[in-house]
C-alpha cells in the first residue's frame, strides 16, 4: 500500500533485503527525524522492503537494467540534479567514482563501501587510489580499511552500522526458552559461504536441531542440491528473504555466518543486540571487530569445515556455555543505536540538525 501511495506504480519483482540496504534505510530514516532533507537515489526500480520514513524523497533513475544504462543515468543525475550545496554520500567504489567524476566540484562527497577494501579488482583499485584524495572524508566500517584508506584519503572516520529499534529493548531468552533451530543470514552466493556451512552442519550431531538459513540469490538451487546429496533435507529449510529477522534472531539458538569474506556484517550486530550468541568464521573483515570469542560467541578459523562444525556442536552440546555467551553480547550494545550513530554522521558532515 504504501509502494501505491507513494507513486511506484507497481509493485517490483526486485526486492532489496541486504545489510547494505538496511543500513542505508537506517540513517536516512535517522537524519530525517533529526529534520535533515534525505533523498534517496535508487538506480533501478524495486519495492522497498525496509521502513521507509514518509518524508524520505526516492528518486528511481531506470526502470529496465542494463550496467550500460546503469552508469550513464548516474553520470546525467550527477551532472544535472546536484548543487553546490548538496552532500552526496556514497556506497560502492563505482558509483563514488562517477561521482568524483561528474558530480559538480564544490557539492560535498563522502563516500563509504561496505564490502572489505580489498573486495575491488585491480582496475578499479587503481582508480579509487587516484581519485578517493577529491573526496571530503571517507567511512570506513573496519580497523582493517581504516588503515588502507587512510593512505589515501587523510579524513576518514571508523563507524559502526545502525541497527533498527525493533532489535533492542528485547526480552533476552535462555536456552530453554528459544526453539531448535540455528539461524544463517544473508545472500544466497559464493561470498557468504553456505556450502561450507552445509559441509559443517553434515558433521554435526544434530539431536533435534534444525539450521534456517534466510536470503535468496544464485546459489539457491546449488545449495538445494547439496541439501539432498547430505542427506539433509529434514533437518535444513531455506526460508527465503524474511522481514522478520528480528524475530527470528530472537528465536534462535544461536547465528551462524560461515563468509568467505565480509565487510562488517549486520546481521551479527543485529544478533548480538538481542542477545543471541554468534558463531563466525574470522574472515576478512569485520567478524572479529563484533565477537569477542569465548566471550560473547566463538570465531572460528576461516574456511575451516571441521571447526566450524565443532563450534556449532559445543553449543548444541553445552546450553550453559551458550547461555553465557548470550547473556554477554547483549553488554555495551548502546554503541549500535541508530540516533548516536546518526549524530556521528551529522557531525562528520559537518551538518547541524
Amino acid at each position: 500500500d504504501d509502494v501505491e501511495s507513494r507513486g511506484l506504480g507497481d509493485v517490483y519483482k526486485r526486492q532489496i533485503k541486504g545489510g547494505v540496504e538496511s543500513v542505508v534505510t537506517s540513517l536516512a530514516n535517522g537524519f530525517i527525524k533529526k529534520g535533515v532533507k534525505v533523498n534517496l537515489i535508487c538506480v533501478k526500480k524495486c519495492k522497498p522492503n525496509f521502513e521507509i520514513h514518509k518524508d524520505i524523497n526516492i528518486i528511481y533513475l531506470l526502470d529496465k537494467w542494463s550496467k550500460l544504462r546503469k552508469y550513464r543515468v548516474l553520470i546525467r543525475f550527477f551532472r544535472e540534479k546536484l548543487n553546490t550545496e548538496d552532500i552526496l554520500y556514497t556506497n560502492s567504489v563505482i558509483n563514488t567514482l562517477l561521482a568524483i567524476l561528474f558530480a559538480p566540484k564544490k557539492t560535498a562527497k563522502y563516500a563509504c563501501d561496505h564490502n572489505q577494501y580489498n573486495a575491488v579488482n585491480r582496475l578499479w583499485a587503481f582508480f579509487r587510489f587516484l581519485l578517493y584524495k577529491r573526496l571530503e572524508g571517507v567511512i570506513v566500517l573496519t580497523q582493517h580499511d581504516l588503515i588502507k584508506y587512510r593512505k589515501i584519503n587523510s579524513n576518514c572516520k571508523l563507524f559502526d552500522n545502525p541497527v533498527s529499534s525493533s532489535f533492542f529493548y528485547t526480552d533476552k531468552k535462555s536456552s530453554a526458552t528459544v526453539k531448535k533451530y540455528i539461524l544463517n543470514i544473508g545472500r544466497l552466493e559464493k561470498q557468504k559461504g553456505q556450502d561450507l556451512l552445509l559441509a559443517a552442519w553434515n558433521l554435526v550431531n544434530k539431536k533435534g536441531y534444525e539450521l534456517w538459513i534466510c536470503g535468496d540469490g544464485s546459489q539457491k538451487q546449488t545449495l538445494e542440491q547439496q541439501t539432498k546429496l547430505y542427506g539433509l533435507t529434514t533437518s535444513v529449510k531455506f526460508l527465503g528473504n524474511r522481514d522478520d529477522i528480528d524475530i527470528l534472531l530472537r528465536g534462535a539458538y544461536c547465528n551462524v555466518l560461515s563468509s568467505r569474506f565480509e565487510g562488517k556484517p549486520v546481521s551479527l550486530i543485529e544478533s548480538k543486540v538481542v542477545g543471541c550468541p554468534n558463531i563466525s568464521f574470522n574472515c576478512k573483515t569485520g567478524p572479529a571487530e563484533i565477537i569477542n570469542h569465548k566471550y560473547d560467541g566463538l570465531l572460528i578459523d576461516a574456511g575451516n569445515i571441521e571447526a566450524l562444525a565443532k563450534g556449532i556442536q559445543l553449543l548444541i552440546d553445552n546450553p550453559i556455555i551458550r547461555d553465557e555467551y548470550a547473556k554477554n553480547a547483549c553488554m555495551n550494545n548502546e554503541r549500535y543505536m541508530l540516533e548516536n550513530i546518526c549524530e556521528e554522521y551529522l557531525s562528520f558532515f559537518n551538518i547541524k540538525a
